[in-house]
């Protein structure tokens, strides 16, 4: 009935006759006193629907009408309708929801535990235990007796395409050092970077020439042996440390710009005549760290090897000129 009366009649229309009223309402005037007044003999009662009432009302307002027309508003009464049932509850369930979510999350802080289900204790003695690996790791630089040919042939010999005994031998090594690659595919696999390990080898040639054969050999064996991305991060750290002592406390000549670019000049092209078929990879290598020859020449190289190889015809007459540091 309640439908009935609030889908076909607006209220705020003027007051219908008193027979429309009372097929309209189909409701009794009410008995009982509402805020203390009693309801006017003949009087039917009728409702009129607030704004948005049939698309979730909240709240009617209840009125009496007299027989004679006379309108005396009563009261508000405020109804919560049928129709608005259904958000009330997914309300409901959306708090309940809330409130279990909530409850889990108290329960997994009780404990300590993160998603992952490591506590917070072990998280920490997992930050501690890399700091105190990074702390630890250092290279020996003493172990560095290598002048500007022995950095330079490294650069070369530690490539997997170049191979040869004139570069082993200049580079202070019997033994093939490790090859940049095979270092590079390593710290890839640990680190998830996929297959493009370019970026890795350019960084690790630089490297070579600045940190010399030797402590490039320590540098390997550490990137070889890590485990896990912290062990990778504490050798490039004892890497980048090693770097800046031996630049701060070079052992070369002092040699000049001028002289260390003509040594660079010459070592390519012998390297060049040497490697035939490679020739052209040998060339790319040696640029990519010329800046780094050049450096490294100022800070470490001998004014008695670069007067030798300025004067060497060939890759197996510069094996001569290196031992004039040692």
């Amino acid at each position: 009935m309640l439908t009935r009366a609030f889908g076909h009649h607006d209220a705020a229309k003027s007051v219908a006759s008193p027979s429309e009223q009372t097929s309209i309402e189909g409701l009794p005037a009410p008995s009982g006193a509402i805020r203390g007044r009693r309801a006017p003999s003949g009087a039917v009662g009728r409702f009129r629907c607030l704004p948005g009432c049939l698309g979730g009302p909240r709240a009617a307002t209840f009125s009496i009408v007299t027989r004679s027309g006379t309108r005396l508003f009563i009261a508000a009464l405020s109804l919560l309708l049928a129709c608005d049932g259904d958000k009330s509850t997914a309300k409901k369930d959306e708090t309940a929801k809330k409130g279990e979510t909530a409850k889990k999350g108290e329960v997994a802080n009780k404990d300590g535990k993160d998603k992952d289900g490591k506590g917070k204790a072990a998280k920490s003695a997992d930050s501690k235990a890399v700091l105190a690996t990074v702390a630890e790791k250092h290279f020996d630089i003493s172990a560095d007796k290598s002048g500007i040919l022995a950095r330079s042939a490294a650069a070369l010999e530690t490539d997997e395409a170049i191979d040869g005994e004139d570069l082993r031998e200049l580079s202070h090594h019997a033994e093939k050092l490790t090859n940049v690659e095979e270092v590079c595919r390593h710290v890839a696999k640990i680190r998830g970077t996929g297959d493009d390990i370019k970026p890795c080898v350019k960084k690790i040639e630089h490297r070579i020439v600045q940190l010399g054969p030797e402590i490039y050999a320590q540098l390997a064996q550490c990137l070889m042996e890590a485990k896990s991305a912290a062990e990778l991060d504490a050798c490039d750290a004892a890497a980048q440390e090693a770097e800046k002592l031996l630049h701060d406390k070079p052992h070369g000549d002092g040699l000049d710009q001028a002289t260390c670019s003509g040594f660079f000049d010459q070592f390519e092209k012998l390297a060049m005549d040497d490697a035939k078929d490679q020739a052209e990879l040998v060339k790319e290598i040696l640029e990519e760290v010329k800046a780094d020859v050049l450096s490294a020449c100022v800070d470490q190289g001998t004014k008695a090897e670069v007067d030798c190889a300025m004067k060497a015809k060939t890759m197996h007459e510069l094996r001569e000129c290196a031992s004039k540091l040692l």
